[in-house]
């Protein structure tokens, strides 16, 4: 019987697919931010870390998919 080595599930089109996804959704959650800081008459402390947690989650998983991408996480 003859041994592959097990590449994972996210490789090829799949992880293209979620790299673009994750991109667009940081940037999107990033300029997200800046408007709501911006023009929001009525912000409170919770809608902001919301927000602030919810684009560092996305940006720090879009860079994770980059490492992953590149082969720096293995």
């Amino acid at each position: 019987m003859a041994f592959t080595q097990y590449n994972g599930i996210i490789t090829g089109g799949l992880l293209t697919f979620l790299l673009v996804l994750f991109i667009i959704l940081a940037v999107a959650s990033i300029i997200w931010f800046f408007f709501y800081i911006e023009m929001s008459q009525q912000r409170n402390w919770k809608m902001s870390t919301i927000i602030i947690v919810l684009a560092s989650l996305t940006t720090a998983f879009a860079i994770q998919l980059i490492l992953i991408k590149i082969g720096v996480v293995l």
